[in-house]
């Protein structure tokens, strides 16, 4: 039988140990030994890999990863994890980590740049016979996602900056063929924000002081002021997204309150309704379903904390409880691409 364990010997030698650790990399150089350099491919090279998607129909996993040291994009069945491939094979610039999947299942629309000028361009490629179709021009744009939704599975909309580098024009595109229809020529506004139909609804643009002026659109085609966010207000209040049908926005909103939250609001009485807040922190992300629902808003202090959003409590708004408050990420497809920009500054809208 195993002698006792005497506690107060065990907790004594214990805090010896921990004292000592501090110097324990002494050692070495007071012996002569030189410590080694860590090399610089630990802090500066590719991942093994990053950004994990699950396509809309389940059965596919994809991902960014090196291919002869260069990042490409692979797609593995959930079926056979083993049998991973690359789709793309980019030999002189990594593509973006910003990528979507396509509702036909079969098509993913990625980004790439030239000779590192940072002017990603889209195109698209079928994971089954490994076709590539540019989507924007091939050289001098910058381009980014709009809008893409399961109602129109072969169609996305993009916006890029052919006609005038200054503004981003808005298309629809198929993904299938690379044809392109412009359907909004931007002469003003520095973000466009669209519903699931693909129909523009607000835009924003900068006036002299700082401030963001947003402008909703009528069936006319004509603007109209929605709102006015205070330049102090613009780096906190961001416009995620519309309702699947079209009569909510939801918003993270710092107007008027010491720390911003998520909003919904109702297009027809202007009415706002809180659904997640954070005591401690602006809440800076929300997570959508496929169906366009907030799911979870996510606030930073020194750790994440995400914050349900109960659709049963809407008509009695109150603060909400964290999920959790352990450094943990939500996985989510996202309906737009990373490089897209929101009405004052890079949205963070996912789902």
């Amino acid at each position: 039988m195993p002698a006792p364990i005497d506690r107060r010997l065990l907790l004594r030698r214990a805090a010896m140990l921990g004292a000592s650790l501090p110097f324990a990399n002494l050692i070495g150089p007071a012996c002569g030994e030189a410590p080694g350099l860590i090399a610089r491919r630990v802090f500066f090279d590719n991942p093994d890999y990053i950004n994990v998607r699950l396509s809309p129909d389940g059965t596919q996993l994809s991902y960014v990863a090196p291919l002869d040291g260069v990042n490409d994009l692979w797609v593995v069945p959930l079926s056979d994890l083993k049998a991973a491939r690359p789709v793309t094979r980019v030999t002189d610039r990594n593509i973006s980590a910003g990528y979507r999947w396509a509702h036909t299942n079969r098509h993913v629309v990625f980004f790439r740049e030239r000779d590192g000028d940072e002017n990603w361009r889209a195109a698209s490629v079928d994971i089954t016979d490994g076709k590539i179709v540019p989507l924007t021009p091939e050289t001098g744009v910058k381009a980014f996602l709009q809008e893409s939704d399961r109602k129109f599975p072969e169609e996305m909309l993009l916006r890029h900056n052919q006609r005038d580098k200054r503004y981003f024009d808005m298309y629809r595109v198929n993904i299938v063929t690379g044809a392109s229809e412009l359907i909004y020529e931007n002469h003003d506004y520095i973000a466009l924000i669209t519903d699931s139909t693909f129909r523009l609804r607000l835009a924003s643009r900068l006036i002299s002081d700082g401030s963001a002026e947003v402008f909703e659109r009528g069936p006319d085609g004509s603007w109209v002021p929605f709102m006015t966010v205070l330049i102090a207000e613009t780096d906190t209040t961001q416009l995620l997204d519309f309702s699947a049908d079209g009569k909510t926005l939801y918003l993270i909103d710092s107007r008027g309150r010491d720390k911003a939250a998520l909003f919904a609001l109702d297009m027809a009485t202007r009415q706002t309704t809180l659904l997640a807040a954070d005591d401690d922190a602006d809440i800076v992300r929300a997570v959508f379903d496929e169906n366009r629902r907030p799911l979870a808003a996510l606030a930073i202090t020194d750790r994440m904390r995400w914050h349900a959003v109960d659709q049963k409590r809407r008509q009695r708004p109150r603060r909400s409880q964290p999920l959790w408050r352990r450094r943990h990420q939500l996985c989510q497809q996202q309906r737009r691409s990373p490089a897209r920009h929101g009405p004052f500054r890079t949205r963070h809208r996912e789902r």
